[in-house]
């Protein structure tokens, strides 16, 4: 029921993008970034307190080795799973961030990143996983190598016939990125927030105003 979750994917992106510096965000500036969506939520300390313990948890799901910082495209890109919003805006949000080159097209280490951005949020608010990070890497890894093929990359309306043509059976967890496919809700005047009508990932052209490419945070990605 926090604030993020009422806020469109591209507007966090872009409010994510101003405490990013060197292509990256520490957890002392996200903290501070994320008080006043947890304030405005909750009324007592307490809650107010664990809603931010979830929230740094996510970070911190980043962040496997504590350096105090990840980088900016893969944080902002898997938030966008507790956003408004469908799939297929996320994912392509998603996606343009690690477009670093503006080629339209991801190779094997970008995709995976990608994927695992959304991967690592979903896997950090539910507690029925056990996947770490070097588990999360390794089955993005594979995804990845399915979806790019022999070219070695792959561009967006790509990715979406992988997954509507079978991808989606491995890795089902695709789904969840549209919010409105959680089977619980706190908020249920909230479940009809522009999330998916139907389980494809639309291809459709994408309003480059809303959010620029990833290519001057993320250069030392690939």
């Amino acid at each position: 029921n926090n604030y993020i979750l009422r806020k469109d994917a591209h507007l966090l992106v872009q409010e994510l993008h101003k405490i990013s510096s060197n292509g990256c965000i520490t957890r002392d500036d996200f903290e501070d970034f994320m008080e006043p969506y947890c304030s405005d939520s909750h009324d007592e300390f307490e809650q107010v307190s664990s809603t931010m313990d979830n929230i740094l948890g996510i970070f911190d799901s980043f962040d496997p080795h504590k350096q105090g910082f990840v980088r900016f495209p893969m944080l902002a890109t898997g938030l966008t799973v507790l956003c408004k919003g469908s799939k297929s805006k996320k994912l392509e949000i998603g996606f343009r961030l690690f477009d670093v080159r503006r080629e339209n097209k991801l190779n094997i280490g970008l995709m995976k990143l990608f994927l695992q951005s959304y991967l690592t949020v979903l896997v950090s608010v539910t507690a029925y996983t056990s996947l770490n990070s070097v588990a999360m890497s390794d089955v993005c890894l594979k995804l990845a190598n399915s979806i790019c093929g022999v070219a070695g990359a792959a561009d967006f309306a790509t990715f979406s016939e992988w997954y509507n043509n079978g991808g989606h059976k491995d890795a089902s967890w695709i789904a969840l990125i549209d919010r409105t496919k959680w089977v619980q809700w706190d908020d249920t005047d909230d479940v009809n927030d522009g999330g998916d009508d139907e389980d494809d990932i639309q291809d459709e052209p994408y309003d480059d105003s809303e959010i620029q490419s990833g290519e001057h945070y993320i250069m030392r990605l690939k």
